[in-house]
């Protein structure tokens, strides 16, 4: 990264740390058959990605369960595979301001949705997908364990860097069916 780079990426941390400190919501540990709205935020770059999200959304979707994706695409423009439908949105390069802020409406729709859960699929770090996640007013917020993480998640699965999104996937199904909220 150049020296511009680094200065835009300090200057947007510094607006999400001051944005994440404006959130207000109600916490709530939630088990899977409490669950009634998840939001899934992800990268969408990759079509392999999509189809994996794309399974996962179909089993909570069986279960009745409303579900609601935004995928971020590290594009200019969204790819073949990457068609809104009702349950999935997306936002590009395009959608982000010079501080790698995202902003969309659609973005802003699903940050101020109270979902019962927001599960970060993200495996590296991805400024704009974080922004999403952090800014959720969902009650429960599920992501990827890392230190710099811990003002954004609720819950944080700290998995060897390997891991498969599939795998990952099954982990946070596994974790959210023995949560017991009594």
């Amino acid at each position: 990264m150049n020296f511009i780079e680094n200065i835009r990426q300090s200057i947007g941390s510094f607006f999400f740390r001051r944005d994440l400190a404006k959130v207000s919501r109600t916490k709530q540990l939630v088990n899977m058959k409490d669950i009634k709205t998840i939001g899934i935020v992800y990268d969408a770059s990759e079509e392999e990605t999509y189809a994996i999200v794309s399974n996962f959304v179909r089993t909570f979707q069986e279960d009745q369960k409303i579900v609601r994706t935004l995928g971020f695409v590290n594009f200019r423009s969204l790819p073949h595979y990457c068609f809104p439908k009702l349950s999935y949105d997306y936002f590009t390069k395009r959608d982000l301001n010079i501080y790698y802020k995202p902003v969309n409406a659609k973005v802003n729709e699903f940050v101020k949705e109270e979902f019962d859960v927001v599960i970060d699929l993200c495996m590296k770090d991805c400024f704009p997908i974080r922004y999403v996640a952090g800014l959720s007013i969902a009650k429960l917020k599920i992501g990827l364990y890392g230190e710099k993480y811990s003002g954004i998640y609720d819950f944080m699965l700290n998995v060897d860097n390997t891991i498969s999104l599939t795998d990952f996937i099954k982990e946070i199904t596994h974790y959210l069916n023995i949560i017991n909220k009594e």
